[in-house]
């Protein structure tokens, strides 16, 4: 990921980088999904950050067959502005 650190509010755009991101179908914030995303290539996709309460996430990548693994490097920590 591009940060790991958002306001609350939501709104900033991160980039994920990844395999097979070319098959997205939504991006999962915690329990916030959203579908603001542009597949950019088949290893980098860009996502509009949905507001979020103030806590640490996991990101996960959704597409039509799975759900990415929870990894320690997309985690995305919302904070008051």
């Amino acid at each position: 990921m591009s940060t790991s650190r958002s306001s609350t509010g939501g709104g900033s755009t991160i980039t994920l980088h990844g395999r097979h991101l070319d098959t997205t179908a939504r991006v999962v914030f915690g329990s916030t999904g959203t579908y603001r995303f542009t597949i950019r290539s088949a290893s980098t996709i860009t996502v509009r950050v949905p507001a979020h309460r103030a806590q640490t996430v996991g990101v996960q990548v959704v597409n039509a067959w799975a759900w990415s693994a929870p990894t320690a490097r997309a985690r995305l920590t919302y904070m008051q502005a």
